[in-house]
């Protein structure tokens, strides 16, 4: 990542101690992918790239909301279940999971302060303006972010911080596994990522 990488000019997506770079980049009126790239396939979903850093000595988790389960899921875990097809590789989106904790580097393990940097993505089924959840260790409320995938990028732009009745009896709901709507298959609910052996330079 270079020297400005978390400008959103260079098309990074922020939520606080966490940030996305070049996510937004992926919007239709960025040049990004069109619509038909999201396409599923044979009932396969494509995966998108969708490199995290987290702040040093923060712990993040991202959590994908019950109504945008039937088409998003996160892929942070290298799923071993893609089937590879002459147009890239696709998964189902129960294959992935609905939440992931993501645990930074402390100072005293990466003194340079750096942002720890995790790989990984989205399985996304279709073009959609997706909306994901950020829960921080010092809030109780999510910053509510939302990806342009296929789609124009005007949706991105930073939203309030919300909480309604039905996100925290959700949250509340949802603490071992959570089903898919329409599924018969469960998503796998959570999934912790801590310090990467190997610090990036940002």
């Amino acid at each position: 990542m270079g020297p400005d990488w978390r400008s959103p000019a260079n098309g990074t997506l922020i939520a606080g101690p966490i940030a996305w770079p070049v996510l937004r980049q992926l919007a239709t009126d960025s040049g990004g992918p069109p619509a038909a790239s999201y396409a599923p396939r044979h009932g396969l979903a494509t995966s998108v790239k969708a490199l995290v850093a987290v702040n040093a000595g923060t712990v993040v988790r991202v959590r994908i909301p019950a109504s945008e389960r039937m088409r998003l899921s996160l892929d942070y875990t290298y799923i071993q279940t893609g089937r590879n097809t002459s147009q890239g590789t696709y998964f189902r989106v129960a294959d992935g999971a609905s939440q992931v904790t993501f645990k930074a580097c402390s100072l005293a393990q990466n003194p340079t302060g750096q942002p720890s940097q995790f790989a990984g993505g989205f399985i996304v089924a279709g073009a959609q303006c997706a909306r994901i959840d950020i829960y921080t260790s010092a809030k109780s409320r999510p910053l509510v972010r939302q990806l342009p995938l296929g789609v124009q990028g005007a949706p991105v732009q930073r939203l309030a911080e919300r909480r309604s009745d039905r996100v925290v009896a959700l949250r509340e709901r949802e603490q071992r596994s959570v089903t898919a709507p329409g599924r018969g298959s469960a998503l796998r609910a959570y999934s912790e990522l801590l310090c990467p052996r190997r610090q990036h330079r940002a």
